[in-house]
């Protein structure tokens, strides 16, 4: 009988078949210095029974991670109140996020990625004063992101990304100070503004919003995010000019602004950016491209789609011009015709 250790994970456990995970946790309720729990990357299926609640008061770590698990998470996981890492991702777990999940006030990492979770992402996730580590991202949870999250002081890395959530970004959520690997929020239904407040994520280093329906203009307040090395905007409706704040950004490697309502001329300041990847397409930028850094590397740069801007490296507009063609007869449209650099349009 096994009362102390742990369980650890790729051992090729498991069929896909039969009650795998009852017979797994009924083997191990009477462990009763048991601390880790893994068994990911293996073939373990079924569900996970209530009765996981009655496994070892010590354990810290239950991972299941990559198997073909189904079923909701089970309540009785709240019971497990030494947990600190909770890893479930890439499964077919179901149905909603227990609410009383936020009574694993030891927690620090969770881990519910790529499973088919609904319903909304739970309040009293930010009673979990010990998370750093969120992995919501690749469910269908709905409704609006909690402003509680902002209370997790030592959150370092979030993913919400491609879910169905709604409703603005709360300004609160940016009261967790201490983001400092990503903060991902793309492919939802999220409106309204960036709220000024993400200016306080000094040590952030991806922020990705692509592809939502947010609007305004971009913040001047992002050129405070000292640290930010990969920013994503794609695919939403901001308006207005880039921010002259974002000349302070120097440790920029990629940056994608494309498809939005974006206008003005490029900052020159970007010519002096460590950039490996810019993307400016399909917005309504006018005037002269520069010509310099980034702007003279044709496989970093893309700015199809701005009727409005002329000049540029000339090697860059024929690359530009042979993509739209091809882009135009894919799409079968009249409407994007035309719409690449001119260098025409700076002459007098």
């Amino acid at each position: 009988m096994i009362r102390e250790g742990q369980i650890k994970d790729n051992n090729h456990l498991g069929t896909g078949e039969g009650d795998e995970m009852n017979m797994l946790i009924e083997s191990l309720t009477n462990c009763t210095l048991l601390n880790i729990v893994s068994v990911t990357i293996n073939n373990l299926g079924r569900t996970i029974p209530n009765s996981v609640g009655n496994l070892s008061t010590q354990l810290r770590d239950f991972g299941v991670a990559i198997n073909r698990i189904s079923g909701s998470i089970p309540l009785g996981i709240v019971n497990l109140v030494n947990l600190q890492r909770l890893q479930v991702g890439n499964n077919m777990f179901e149905g909603q996020i227990p609410n009383d999940i936020g009574k694993l006030q030891k927690l620090r990492t969770l881990h519910l990625s790529a499973n088919q979770l609904s319903g909304p992402i739970p309040f009293f996730l930010g009673n979990m004063s010990f998370l750093s580590l969120a992995y919501l991202d690749d469910n269908t949870l709905e409704g609006t992101i909690p402003s509680s999250l902002g209370n997790c002081k030592n959150l370092l890395d979030l993913d919400l990304s491609r879910n169905n959530l709604s409703g603005i970004i709360p300004k609160e959520l940016f009261n967790a100070l201490a983001l400092s690997i990503s903060l991902l929020l793309s492919n939802n239904s999220l409106v309204g503004p960036i709220p000024s407040e993400v200016g306080k994520l000094k040590n952030l280093v991806k922020l990705d919003v692509s592809e939502n329906r947010l609007s305004a203009e971009i913040p001047t307040e992002l050129g405070s995010c000292s640290s930010l090395v990969d920013l994503n905007l794609r695919g939403n409706f901001f308006r207005g000019s880039i921010p002259l704040s974002f000349n302070s950004l120097r440790g920029f490697e990629n940056l994608d602004l494309s498809n939005n309502k974006l206008l003005g001329t490029v900052p020159i300041f970007l010519e002096n950016f460590s950039l490996k990847h810019l993307n400016l397409s399909f917005n309504d930028f006018e005037g002269e491209l520069p010509t310099q850094g980034v702007f003279a590397n044709i496989s970093a740069i893309s700015v199809l789609g701005n009727i409005r801007l002329c000049g540029g490296n000339s090697l860059l507009l024929t690359a530009q011009q042979s993509q739209m063609t091809i882009l135009t007869g894919r799409l079968g449209s009249s409407e994007l015709a035309g719409r690449a650099l001119s260098s025409e349009r700076c002459n007098p």
